[in-house]
């Protein structure tokens, strides 16, 4: 991405020793998604905060060299996080294979594999998985190709936004994730009206939070960047950046609230598009016009970067007020005796 070699070596450094958590996180993700849906969101959350003060802890004693170990700097840091994610996926199925939950949702059988089942979730969780994927990675692409080639001081002054920004960001997808649940819930008991009630109220809900959270970035927008770097010119990018976040705030809310009801519907192939052509087709290219080519840098950057997700935003307001996921049949492939594990006439393992 044309970074400095400097911080090429440091990134290449971090990068390569969290690779390691890949797995663990996919696990992490699939298992919470799990207690999510059944209502027992604490129990990830609670589990995430005990791997969150264990990996601060890991990182004080490995970075620094405490407690008799050697100084690692950034390889303690992240091997902090290899350790903590580890931790984290050890907790969440000890939990999800303890007799309580098992004896309520099977949660032990069910491990043979399943082509039927295979084949059910792909045709759903494919489109949003690799969309969301995609989307990760054209907002990397933004950061570290498009914003990075402006310099260290660019790229400092946006991250330092960035991280200030899931203050806002993370909760909403918290609601968002929420939201799959319970749509998905309403969606089980054939009550669209209902699962459109809650789609709503979590709309309302989160547009007021992260409303609340743009004027907070709006009116401490110097004070937040200063918490992290002292720089005149950092402070006053970033500063110009935060204007932009609290300008897209509700928008944001509003794609992130609609895109998980249509998940939860199964709508998942006609918004895996649009998310793909504006992210790739409309955001990055246009980043690039007014960051480079018109020459406003990072600003230019995080200027398409707001008409983004404006532009997302409504898009996905107006397909689930369309009302064409009521159409959509999640069911309309049962699973079959044919499929079924031993003990498991129907396939479901309990399930």
């Amino acid at each position: 991405m044309g970074h400095e070699p400097a911080l090429q070596a440091l990134e290449m450094t971090y990068f390569r020793i969290v690779l390691l958590t890949i797995g663990f996180v996919t696990a992490n993700v699939t298992i919470a998604s799990f207690f999510q849906a059944i209502g027992k969101p604490a129990v990830p959350m609670f589990i995430t905060f005990v791997a969150n003060a264990v990996n601060v802890g890991l990182n004080y004693v490995l970075i620094f060299g405490k407690l008799g170990l050697p100084a690692l700097g950034l390889k303690g840091a992240a091997l902090a996080t290899v350790l903590a994610t580890a931790l984290q996926t050890g907790l969440l199925l000890a939990v999800f294979l303890r007799p309580g939950t098992s004896s309520q949702f099977g949660t032990r059988v069910g491990w043979r594999w399943s082509w039927l089942r295979t084949k059910q979730l792909l045709r759903i969780g494919l489109p949003a998985g690799l969309s969301f994927s995609l989307d990760i990675a054209c907002w990397a692409v933004f950061i570290g190709f498009v914003v990075g080639r402006f310099g260290a001081e660019q790229l400092a002054s946006s991250n330092v936004a960035s991280q200030i920004m899931h203050l806002s960001f993370l909760p909403a997808l918290g609601m968002g994730a929420a939201t799959t649940a319970l749509v998905g819930q309403y969606i089980g008991r054939d009550d669209p009206q209902g699962a459109r009630l809650r789609a709503h109220t979590a709309l309302k809900l989160t547009m007021l939070y992260m409303c609340t959270m743009g004027g907070i970035f709006f009116t401490f927008r110097r004070g937040l960047i200063g918490l992290f770097r002292s720089e005149e010119t950092i402070i006053t990018l970033g500063s110009q950046i935060l204007i932009l976040a609290a300008l897209f705030q509700i928008f944001d809310a509003i794609g992130i609230i609609m895109m998980g009801a249509l998940r939860a519907a199964g709508d998942t192939r006609w918004p895996a598009v649009v998310t793909v052509s504006y992210s790739w087709f409309f955001f990055l290219p246009s980043s690039y016009f007014f960051g480079s080519v018109l020459g406003y840098r990072a600003l230019g950057g995080w200027l398409a970067a707001t008409l983004y997700v404006v532009l997302y935003g409504l898009t996905m307001w107006w397909r689930f007020e369309s009302g064409r996921w009521e159409k959509i049949d999640i069911f309309q492939e049962p699973a079959s005796s044919a499929d079924a594990g031993p003990g498991d006439p129907d396939g479901t393992d309990g399930v």
